[in-house]
């Protein structure tokens, strides 16, 4: 089968006024996206998702730091706009920033969009000033918090009416794990953000110590969830928090661990394609470039990753964390294969992550909240009738089916009994 990309993130521009000091982006530069490669990139996507028979597709408008090109911003949304709507594909487009900068046009965009197109923003911030400062800072060092905590008040204001449209993804290091609880609660309490995303970078030399500290981080947070749960009959603040809201996907195993490469590309600035961005910000001598959008995808230099499954990864197997984050980008940058997983205390951390969702999950269950999704009573009424009456067909089948051996049978009786006589 075909497998046609109908996702993807688009390299507005490789430069950056930050320079985070975990960033996985180790070449920076100047170059800005030409207007015909958003045109075309965005065209070849709705094209293969008419072909795939697909309803929509995703873009993540990248870099770099994608705000500091606000006019290709523009002309991505437009385009996009206008191409859902001569065919009928919806566009969804989200915008990841570090949040330093936010012009008078971008948020002209945001208001204009944000419902047609379900426009999004993912703002990447560690917590309170004094663990984002930690990490991601300027050009001349200088921590980038100040520069964040008034654009959260903007960004917040622009989807006042639509929250879950604005989310905030922190990474987490050795430095800023002992703080986890502490910077949850400044976004959910000090920001009012409802969506938060917190995880921990697979790069860093993570020990046995950390995977204690993490294991209390997240039980805090747990709990602090739960007495939500508890007070106000709800999983809404379970749902919004990463990674424990995985717990709601059910027991079931991702093959492959993500899609780069087969349905997910990154766009870069001249149109060539990459897996994903985290290959092309890190592919020096541009081995895992997989085509271009004027030369075609080359599905040899695809077969990698469309033929990846779960237990070709090494060490993964069945293990028991289902849905744990993997990233083929950073096993490629660290072990130099896509299947070679980041093991390690990085691993532990997932069964971390494993076990408080299974601690949730009982939580849930008795507070009548959650079903397992594997388990037969997890099945809405209009399931089960459907499930009820795929039996009976099956039924039905087989006792037609007997009916006709067992006449069969008495037709070769017969036979034989005229054999005998005769």
């Amino acid at each position: 089968m075909n497998v046609l990309p109908t996702d993807a993130s688009f390299i507005m521009t490789t430069n950056c006024n930050n320079r985070c000091k975990y960033c996985f982006v180790h070449k920076f530069g100047h170059e800005v996206i030409k207007d015909e490669v958003i045109t075309d990139g965005i065209d070849y996507l709705l094209n293969n998702a008419k072909k795939a028979g697909k309803k929509s597709i995703n873009i993540s408008i990248f870099g770099g730091e994608p705000t500091l090109v606000p006019e290709k911003i523009d002309i991505l949304l437009t385009h996009a706009f206008k191409r859902q709507n001569e065919t009928g594909i919806q566009c969804q487009i989200g915008l990841i920033t570090n949040g330093v900068y936010v012009s008078e046009k971008l948020k002209k965009l945001i208001i204009k969009y944000k419902d047609k197109l379900n426009f999004g923003v993912q703002l990447s911030c560690d917590g309170n000033r004094e663990t984002h400062d930690m990490y991601r800072v300027r050009e001349n060092g200088e921590g980038s918090f100040k520069y964040v905590e008034k654009n959260i008040k903007i960004y917040k204001e622009l989807f006042k009416d639509s929250p879950q449209q604005f989310s905030v993804h922190g990474c987490l290091n050795k430095q800023s794990l002992p703080h986890l609880f502490e910077n949850y609660k400044f976004f959910r309490e000090g920001c009012g953000i409802e969506r938060i995303w917190f995880m921990p970078v697979h790069e860093e030399q993570w020990d046995i110590n950390d995977v204690g500290i993490y294991r209390e981080q997240l039980k805090k947070i747990s709990d602090y969830i739960l007495d939500d749960m508890i007070k106000n009959k709800r999983i809404d603040e379970l749902k919004n928090f990463s990674p424990l809201s995985k717990l709601l996907e059910g027991r079931s195993w991702v093959n492959p661990p993500c899609n780069a490469g087969k349905t997910y590309i990154s766009i870069i600035p001249n149109g060539d394609i990459y897996p994903c961005h985290h290959f092309y910000f890190n592919d020096f001598k541009g081995e895992m470039r997989i085509g271009s959008l004027y030369e075609g995808i080359d599905d040899e230099k695809r077969k990698p990753f469309l033929k990846l499954k779960n237990e070709e990864m090494e060490g993964c197997g069945q293990c028991e964390c289902y849905n744990c984050y993997r990233c083929l980008g950073a096993n490629y940058m660290v072990n130099g294969d896509i299947k070679k997983q980041i093991r390690g205390h990085y691993c532990e951390m997932a069964h971390v992550e494993h076990e408080i969702c299974e601690y949730m999950k009982e939580k849930a269950t008795e507070l009548s909240l959650y079903q397992d999704k594997n388990s037969v009573a997890s099945f809405t009424i209009d399931e089960s009738l459907d499930v009820l009456a795929q039996a009976m067909k099956v039924l039905f089948i087989e006792v037609d089916e007997m009916k006709t051996n067992q006449k069969q049978i008495i037709k070769n009786q017969n036979e034989m009994l005229k054999i005998i006589k005769g």
